[in-house]
């Protein structure tokens, strides 16, 4: 005798969510011995990029020494001058 299967539709499932208002009583949401997390920070990356200094090469190096050495022997050579002023000024107050 050959088997026969019936298929049977399955009864709908009712899947409707029940809409209504929920009152929590914040008290017992969170035990006051335990603080709120607070959300992180997320970095979004849109700050302000500093670049790195590059070094200075030997070349430019070396014109900038020039450039604080000649600086350097102007200053001495005016102070020089001035002292030399200064020298002189006592030397002929002290002959009067």
């Amino acid at each position: 005798k050959p088997k026969t299967l019936t298929i049977t539709a399955a009864p709908d499932v009712s899947t409707r969510r029940r809409k209504g208002v929920v009152i929590r009583d914040p008290e017992d949401d969170l035990p006051s011995d335990t603080p709120a997390k607070t959300p992180k920070v997320k970095d979004k990356g849109k700050g302000i990029l500093i670049e790195a200094s590059k070094p200075i090469k030997k070349k430019d190096q070396i014109e900038m020494d020039a450039d604080q050495g000649n600086k350097w022997k102007k200053k001495m050579k005016r102070l020089s001058k001035v002292s030399v002023k200064h020298l002189h000024r006592r030397q002929q107050r002290e002959e009067n």
